[in-house]
């Protein structure tokens, strides 16, 4: 996917005029020239997560974990002449039938008989070669000034991060790739137990994009 974002350019040309009298006549004519700098950026259109609400042995990255949110990290790069600031709305949509609740806080220990997801997404900036999968994401701990809460209703965020333009010969710059990835926790034993065919969530993740500045050569 590639946004194109414009930006436009005020060239001042001086012209003046002299005389030989006391007084003189001076103009200042201003053109205005438009020029959009390249903005390209490649964000990916579709991922996979799986939930494991009892914890049961996955292996990522040659690892062997025990996450109830499984997914592998995707990540937005910045192939611009600009630097991009990143803001970022998430929303997420329960599948019909499937009585699943997601919860506002963790429901990590609870002992609550109800089908509840807490889902968040998490964010990074990285450098080009990095394993995106091997990034230290932390614990499953929610931050409110780091993370962001996923709902049915919706969640938006400005400024959640911002990423390098690229190198003079187009490659990624350090600090031009945006990681991000999705955690949280299950209740494991809700009644009637998780329905595999039935309870599904689909999360929406928007990226809006703007530059940080534009220089004038």
């Amino acid at each position: 996917m590639k946004r194109r974002i414009t930006a436009v350019l005020i060239a001042i040309v001086f012209a003046v005029t002299m005389s030989t009298s006391v007084f003189s006549a001076r103009t200042t004519e201003i053109h205005a020239i438009y020029q959009e700098p390249r903005i390209e950026i490649v964000v990916p259109s579709t991922g996979q997560m799986w939930l494991n609400p009892r914890s049961l042995p996955v292996q990522i990255n040659g690892n062997v974990e025990y996450p109830q949110i499984v997914n592998i990290p995707w990540s937005i790069e910045n192939h611009s002449e600009v630097g991009i600031k990143v803001d970022a709305a998430v929303s997420a949509r329960v599948a019909s039938g499937s009585g699943i609740e997601l919860s506002g806080s963790s429901v990590k220990n609870s002992k609550s008989k109800e089908k509840r997801i807490f889902l968040f997404l998490d964010m990074k900036v990285t450098n080009p070669g990095v394993d995106v999968g091997a990034l230290d994401w932390g614990s499953t701990v929610y931050d409110s000034k780091r993370h962001m809460l996923i709902t049915d209703y919706g969640n938006e965020r400005a400024n959640i991060m911002t990423l390098a333009p690229a190198n003079l010969d187009g490659t990624l710059a350090n600090g031009g790739i945006g990681a991000f990835h999705l955690d949280g926790n299950v209740n494991p034993d809700p009644l009637g137990g998780w329905n595999p065919a039935k309870d599904m969530v689909t999360v929406k993740i928007v990226f809006t994009f703007r530059p940080t500045d534009f220089h004038i050569p």
